[in-house]
């Protein structure tokens, strides 16, 4: 029986990390550390942030409650892809090639590149208008740019996958700090965030509040993320024949998975905070990043 192509092969066990009996708790993680973020990165691009600021702009904090339901059943998802790729050491889409009569394989494979398509849409248009908006670039221009710094960073894989998770990791601790510096000054009423992530029966009463939730729940969950965590899952180099390590794999790779979709819950929310405290009762809706810059 021929073997079986390993996910993302120029990277697949490229990370050594350490046996069972090695070391500590924190160094155990922080070697396991990356592949969940360059995954909840996927959680936070202009989709999600617009979304986010929307749902704030128009029903101040109290879609807190969707956005944690939907990092909560990302965590979930997430975690079968991890055990997929750590237990069967296989990525979601070589399991359905696997597994799945061809017709069917076809027709899914046709809608996730559809849904991926639109997803990274978002983020190359979001980051042209981004740019547009700060320093006056034209879009098209920007659309060029934003594809070459995608080109640059793949480069970076030449040099081993942990180079590009720190870049990932370093982006989402300065988009972290900033949103939070901008909540600070905006000085948002505390009791009223907390009351805002209980879920409440107006959601299905409301179409505009369920459409919104929708969106925000669309925006987080993505089918690309599922495919590439599984793949990712698989670049740390441990004995697959070890039981014990294969439990402790599969353990700090959902640790670094939570780890990091609690810190995109924690940026969505920050916007959907800022959204409530700034753009709450605004005469104009947020329908646009531009309408925010104006804003």
């Amino acid at each position: 029986m021929a073997e079986t192509k390993k996910s993302l092969d120029e990277i697949n066990e490229s990370v050594t990390v350490p046996s069972v009996y090695e070391t500590s708790f924190l160094q155990k993680f922080l070697a396991y550390s990356g592949p969940g973020a360059l995954v909840a990165v996927g959680y936070m691009d202009p989709g999600n942030w617009l979304t986010s600021l929307s749902g704030g702009s128009q029903f101040r904090y109290e879609l807190l409650s969707v956005l944690l339901l939907s990092i909560l059943v990302a965590m979930f998802m997430q975690s079968l892809s991890i055990k997929l790729g750590v237990v069967a050491r296989l990525d979601l889409a070589q399991a359905i090639a696997t597994k799945v009569p061809r017709s069917v394989r076809y027709f899914l494979w046709f809608l996730n590149e559809i849904a991926m398509m639109a997803t990274d849409l978002t983020g190359v248009i979001g980051t042209a208008i981004a740019l547009r908006l700060l320093f006056g670039l034209p879009l098209i221009y920007g659309i060029l740019l934003t594809i070459l710094d995608v080109l640059i960073v793949l480069l970076f894989l030449r040099f081993g996958i942990r180079r590009i998770e720190f870049i990932v990791l370093s982006a989402i601790l300065i988009v972290g700090i900033i949103f939070g510096i901008e909540v600070f000054r905006a000085h948002p009423p505390v009791a009223t965030i907390f009351e805002g992530l209980v879920p409440t029966g107006s959601l299905f009463q409301n179409h505009e509040k369920l459409v919104l939730s929708l969106g925000i729940m669309g925006a987080t969950i993505m089918p690309h993320n599922i495919y590439l965590h599984s793949s990712l899952a698989q670049s740390r180099r441990y004995d697959h024949n070890n039981p014990a390590q294969v439990n402790e794999a599969l353990r700090f790779a959902n640790w670094d998975s939570n780890v990091h979709l609690v810190a995109a819950f924690i940026i969505n929310a920050l916007l959907l905070i800022l959204g409530g405290t700034l753009f709450f009762h605004a005469t104009n809706q947020l329908a646009s990043l531009q309408d925010v810059f104006n804003g």
